[in-house]
């Protein structure tokens, strides 16, 4: 694996959390929910030794001003609208809510780089590595981390710290990723991540 340096040639890693939100908090069943609670105990304890190490926190949510706004994407043409405004369901859940450190960003899409300034802002950071986190691994992960890729970031992807509601395409899925984007770890690999 080719490890990706900023100029100075020193590994500069950011912690992504991408949609924790309540709507996904809610929905699926007790399985999935017992599992997102869980995902979300071990993305606290990464962005609690990120905090530490000095390592920013991006969280990138999706979320529409309006319905109309969420007409206009082309997420209507897949989904019922949801993540409008300031409704209890576009928000982070309480236990990850981003602190004035964090860097938050909005998408509309399901890749964390479309349509947002997010590679802009890694880059004026010299931010090389994403630690990604969060749901669904399927696709909001899965496509951030091929765009990721695509841009030339060094992609891990936590597997502990990701989920979904259909298991078997959450391990089929970090297996994608490990063989053609990036590499599958844990958090419990600590403060390695982020050097």
């Amino acid at each position: 694996m080719i490890q990706q340096m900023n100029s100075s040639g020193a590994v500069t890693a950011a912690v992504v959390i991408i949609d924790m939100l309540s709507y996904f908090e809610a929905e699926g069943d007790d399985d999935y929910r017992s599992n997102f609670m869980r995902t979300a105990q071990a993305i606290a304890k990464l962005r609690d030794l990120a905090d530490l190490s000095n390592v920013l926190t991006i969280y990138i949510n999706t979320h529409f001003e309006s319905l109309e706004h969420f007409l206009s994407s082309a997420m209507s043409r897949k989904s019922e609208p949801h993540w409008l405004g300031d409704s209890k369901e576009a928000e982070v859940i309480p236990s990850l809510m981003p602190r004035p450190t964090d860097c938050v960003i909005s998408k509309t899409v399901n890749s964390g780089f479309f349509g947002t300034n997010l590679d802009a802002t890694l880059r004026s950071l010299s931010i090389n590595r994403l630690l990604l986190t969060g749901v669904h691994t399927h696709v909001c992960i899965a496509l951030t981390a091929a765009d990721a890729f695509y841009r030339n970031y060094d992609v891990v992807v936590l597997s502990d710290c990701v989920t979904t509601m259909d298991r078997l395409k959450h391990f089929r899925t970090l297996d994608y990723i490990e063989r053609h984007l990036g590499r599958v770890a844990s958090s419990a690999d600590g403060i390695g991540l982020f050097t």
